[in-house]
């Protein structure tokens, strides 16, 4: 009896224990399915929102080409001279426009099939549509990231380097704005001009043996341990407190110097442009090995401009100007570029520019195209706008209106900048009234303008408000 009672006691303990296993198991599997409920919740999301984006940077670009191709339109019947490039233009338009349309539905569908099934969407089918994508608005990217290596290009012609002189140009490419400009020089030497002059200029000679370039950076007769690099310049002169997430183009590859500096600044990408003369250099240059590695390493984007350059961009002036320069370097490297670019010269060769800056949204409805730079007491530029729409402007009603939206290249400069109290403007043409109440406003001590297209208004406005203050005087461009 008692052999019985055991038997059943040690039954009723093993079937619960079989019980507390159950729910054991049934509660773990319960967590893993609730887990892998979550991450299929957040992958479903993250899809969404991609999509989503994407079929809002459709309709986006959808809504401004129609707008540039109705410009065209008007251009032509108005018996444009130049007529021919812009039907090419409307044609190559008109199909980016097929392309807008596809992505946009292609997004919106596999919204749609996420939202009833998230299980029927792969991975691959996303990231076919982002990377269609990146691929419908590389040309427009190529088109700013020319530009503002145009104005990289143009800062290195100030530099007095003579054998290699080097241009930054940092922009925020979110808003499309330049905050930063530099070149290769020598430190700024407080209360004196011609710090150019004060230390050397010479570089090691193409014969220097391994141990004269391992040392290069200690021998003060040479010009490597006291040059300050384009892009620690720039860094340094940067026009806000911050340049996070902004992107650097520079004239020749980082070394290492620089590439911290790009890495502490929190640069998010450098787009750098290789000339011939330089590109065997590249190869064997430990120093800008180094850099990529450390670029990339820190998750920094490097880009290689000149692999894709347009024509376009490699027949610029500008461009050919450097190519020639860095070609053709002066024969005596022992002192500074004796041809560098006047500061005068330069800013207004940003301003000029500017004008040519990318855009589906082309001023081909304005009588003038202009360009503007605005520039600090220090020589610091400060702004730079130029005359067109505002690049994140809602266009539902631009076609009908173009012309109202408009904003001119000194209003630009000027709103989207920091203070420019004190500073002096530079502009391809004589500023409008409305520009010249702005000006007026804002502190402006002097204005440089190119075309004398004078406003009467403008010019009763400057003369009064600014006579005393201001000195207002043309340049030839």
């Amino acid at each position: 009896m008692a052999e019985e009672d055991s038997r059943e006691i040690e039954t009723e303990e093993t079937s619960e224990s079989g019980q507390n296993n159950e729910r054991n198991i049934t509660a773990s599997e319960m967590e893993r399915e609730i887990t892998e409920m979550k991450k299929n919740w957040e992958k479903t999301s993250e899809y969404i929102k991609q999509m989503e984006k994407v079929e809002e940077e459709m309709d986006y670009e959808f809504k401004k080409i129609m707008a540039e191709m109705e410009s065209i339109q008007k251009a032509i019947k108005k018996l444009d001279r130049d007529q021919e490039n812009k039907k090419e233009r409307f044609k190559i338009l008109k199909e980016k426009v097929g392309e807008a349309k596809e992505l946009k539905e292609k997004a919106c569908n596999t919204i749609q099939k996420l939202q009833k099934n998230p299980s029927s969407v792969k991975e691959a089918e996303v990231k076919e549509i982002l990377d269609e994508t990146k691929l419908f608005q590389r040309d427009w990217r190529q088109q700013w990231d020319e530009y503002y290596m145009k104005i990289a290009c143009l800062a290195a012609l100030r530099s007095k380097d003579p054998r290699t002189p080097v241009g930054v140009c940092i922009a925020d490419t979110e808003s499309y704005q330049i905050v930063g400009i530099g070149y290769n020089s020598m430190p700024c030497v407080k209360g004196r001009s011609n710090n150019d002059k004060i230390f050397p200029w010479k570089g090691l000679s193409e014969n220097a043996s391994k141990e004269e370039k391992n040392n290069k950076d200690k021998n003060t007769e040479l010009k490597y341990p006291f040059a300050v690099h384009a892009a620690v310049n720039a860094i340094t002169n940067r026009t806000r407190d911050k340049l996070d997430g902004c992107t650097i183009y520079v004239t020749l590859k980082p070394d290492e110097d620089c590439a911290r500096a790009i890495q502490q600044a929190g640069i998010k990408e450098v787009v750098y442009c290789i000339y011939k003369r330089t590109q065997e250099r590249e190869t064997r240059n430990t120093g800008m090995m180094t850099a990529e590695a450390f670029l990339k390493s820190n998750n920094i984007e490097l880009k290689n401009l000149g692999e894709s350059a347009s024509d376009k961009f490699t027949g610029n002036e500008v461009v050919k100007g450097l190519q020639s320069r860095i070609h053709e370097p002066q024969p005596n490297d022992d002192e500074p570029y004796k041809n560098a670019l006047t500061w005068e010269d330069f800013f207004m060769e940003i301003a000029k520019l500017s004008r040519e800056r990318p855009g589906l949204f082309d001023t081909a409805g304005l009588r003038l195209r202009t360009g503007a730079c605005i520039v600090s007491p220090s020589n610091q530029v400060m702004a730079v706008g130029y005359s067109g729409y505002p690049e994140d402007m809602e266009l539902g009603e631009i076609i009908e209106y173009d012309k109202e939206y408009i904003a001119h290249a000194e209003y630009k400069a000027i709103i989207g900048g920091p203070s420019v109290r004190g500073c002096t403007l530079y502009v391809t043409s004589y500023p409008c009234n409305v520009c010249a109440k702005l000006i007026a406003q804002s502190g402006i001590s002097e204005i440089v303008y190119g075309k004398p297209h004078i406003d009467p208004g403008a010019k009763k406005i400057l003369k009064e408000c600014l006579d005393g203050k201001s000195k207002i005087r043309p340049k030839a461009i």
